[in-house]
């Protein structure tokens, strides 16, 4: 990863994109341990991490500054987001106002993802073609 981050220094320098200030989003499974050397592989990439979001947080922001107009200011909006992706599924709710958004509710699966019903698919068309032969 501090590779990573070297190297993506090099391509915003390189496109006279001058800044050394980073915020970076990590799933929300993610442990204590795991955060610390993705703060490290930043420093190994000469960056500074300014923050370090879960992607729950991340995608919470990102929502509320899209959609500020469409709330109330007084009565929330509960909005459900899911993200499946190849090995991790994430289902959050989020609440919102004009003022305030806020993450009410996680749940993530480490290891259940795409690959997991690629996997299924690709066992059953085994069995099914195993009975043909």
């Amino acid at each position: 990863m501090g590779l990573f981050f070297s190297k993506l220094k090099y391509v915003w320098l390189k496109e006279n994109i001058n800044t050394e200030n980073v915020v970076v989003s990590i799933p929300d499974y993610c442990c204590a341990h795991e955060r610390k050397a993705l703060i490290e592989s930043i420093e190994i990439g000469v960056l500074n991490c300014t923050a370090l979001l879960n992607e729950s947080s991340a995608i919470t922001l990102s929502y509320f500054l899209r959609n500020l107009e469409e709330f109330d200011e007084e009565k929330p909006r509960t909005v459900a987001f899911v993200d499946l992706g190849h090995s991790s599924c994430n289902i959050f709710f989020s609440q919102f106002t004009k003022k305030l958004s806020k993450v009410i509710s996680d749940s993530s699966e480490r290891f259940c993802g795409g690959r997991e019903f690629d996997y299924l698919i690709a066992n059953r068309l085994v069995d099914d073609f195993k009975k043909k032969i």
